[in-house]
């Protein structure tokens, strides 16, 4: 199917959620291994949550038994996501707490953790709010309990774009940049001939004047 299919789950996550409901057990096989294809298909629950929401929602013992059984299975083996909403599922489950059914009030027990990991502790509880006092009384210690018990939320970070190394030449200055090239040395003031005259022989200072004047 690929997981383009998660656009076509609206049509068939309801209908294959009805069949959990007959009384046939290869039948209701049938449809948990169809769901589980789907979430297979459609990499996780995300596009399957409003679909299974009202199919939580239908007041028919078996079909909830075995659809919570079944999201608890898939859970238990797939790492919850921050982007995996469950909090539409919340009604349904804090009421099924307190369901005549046994296997219903289990199905809803095991999937609290899961519950609160997704929406947290406080959203779940203040549903029991809408229970009536003897109904909330059964299912506050059962809310508090699976608090404990709730799985981690695994954060996918984004991958951090990698920065090019500098280069050598940009990293290690040369040795032109690093000290300019030395000044010529400046040409020494040209000697007077008078104190050079004075450090001569008299005769040799003689005869130089008589060059000069000539």
């Amino acid at each position: 199917m690929g997981k383009p299919f998660e656009k076509q789950t609206r049509f068939f996550v309801v209908p294959v959620c009805t069949v959990l409901s007959d009384q046939k057990a290869h039948i209701r096989a049938a449809a948990i291994q169809t769901l589980t294809a789907i979430a297979t298909a459609c990499e996780g629950l995300d596009a399957l949550v409003h679909g299974l929401t009202a199919a939580l929602e239908v007041n028919q013992p078996l079909q909830r038994a075995q659809l919570l059984g079944w999201i608890v299975d898939w859970l238990k083996e797939h790492e919850m996501t921050p982007s995996l909403d469950l909090g539409s599922w919340i009604p349904s489950v804090v009421g099924c707490l307190d369901d005549r059914n046994g296997d219903v009030r289990k199905g809803a027990q095991a999937i609290l953790p899961y519950l609160i990991a997704s929406v947290g502790f406080d959203q779940v509880m203040h549903q029991t709010n809408s229970l009536k006092p003897a109904s909330k009384a059964s299912a506050v210690p059962l809310i508090q309990a699976a608090r404990a018990a709730a799985p981690a939320v695994v954060v996918v970070d984004a991958p951090t774009p990698t920065t090019a190394p500098a280069s050598s030449k940009s990293a290690v200055p040369s040795k032109s940049a690093a000290a300019p090239p030395p000044s010529p040395p400046e040409p020494s003031p040209p000697q007077s001939l008078v104190p050079l005259r004075e450090n001569l022989d008299p005769r040799i200072s003689l005869g130089l004047c008589v060059a000069s004047c000539r």
